[in-house]
């Protein structure tokens, strides 16, 4: 764990608070925003090691408050399950290997998404298409999030073509990060990212997500249908654009 002087310290806080208030509207986003502050005044193993068990419960959190919400249940056992095996993948790969092609990947599916939403604003992914992809998708996405924190890319884009409406998609997204959580922070302590210590540690950064997560809940409700969905569409775009600079600025 680095020494934090008091800007970094203050800067931490900050985007942990930011990321819960988006997560609390949207139903993702914490990363989003806390991973590049974290990042920025540390670095990004640290930043995914950080947020990795508070995450957890941050989402177990969103699960309680929106279970009665809950979708076919095949559909977010699958993607939370085969989203799990990917996490454990993609800490591997944040422990030993370059990032850059998974980000490509990622950024690509993104733009595409996007595109078919501006060219095709009505576009709806059946139910019975997603029960079709929804283990490989939630492999990559949970791949993703082990390798660099974000599965948002992939996670939020397959989620969101469904159109499940904000509270089943909070629901179903906090069940896919929450059950990621699970394997992702064991497989780090065993890879030497992180200790026990240290994932009790972290869990301090639940009090800013916390008080995020209420502020992001109370202006989520206020919401209307067509609000939210421009708020996702602009949340990818955002990562996109992110995750491009990262890739160019290696």
């Amino acid at each position: 764990m680095p020494e934090l002087e008091p800007f970094a310290f203050a800067a931490i806080i900050t985007g942990l608070f930011l990321g819960g208030v988006l997560k609390g509207a949207t139903g993702a986003g914490l990363p989003i925003i806390a991973l590049p502050v974290i990042a920025s005044v540390t670095d990004i193993r640290f930043a995914v090691v950080l947020l990795a068990a508070p995450n957890f419960f941050s989402n177990a959190w969103q699960i309680a408050q929106y279970r009665k919400f809950a979708p076919d249940l095949s559909l977010y056992r699958n993607y939370a399950l085969s989203g799990t095996i990917g996490a454990a993948i993609g800490t591997v790969f944040l422990a030993y290997l370059p990032l850059s092609v998974l980000s490509i990947i990622a950024v690509f599916i993104v733009w595409l998404y996007l595109l078919l939403r501006i060219t095709k604003p009505d576009y709806r992914l059946p139910l019975e298409t997603a029960q079709k992809w929804v283990i490989p998708v939630g492999l990559f996405g949970g791949s993703l999030q082990g390798a660099i924190g974000l599965s948002s890319p992939v996670s939020i884009t397959f989620m969101h073509a469904i159109r499940l409406g904000r509270e089943p998609f909070i629901f179903t997204m906090s069940v896919f990060f929450a059950v990621l959580s699970i394997l992702q922070v064991p497989t780090q302590i065993l890879l030497g990212l992180s200790s026990l210590k240290f994932a009790a540690i972290s869990n301090l950064s639940l009090f800013p997500i916390i008080i995020g997560l209420y502020a992001g809940n109370q202006l989520g409700k206020k919401m209307n249908p067509r609000t939210f969905d421009l708020t996702i569409m602009g949340l990818l775009t955002a990562v996109s654009i992110k995750m491009i600079v990262d890739i160019f600025s290696a």
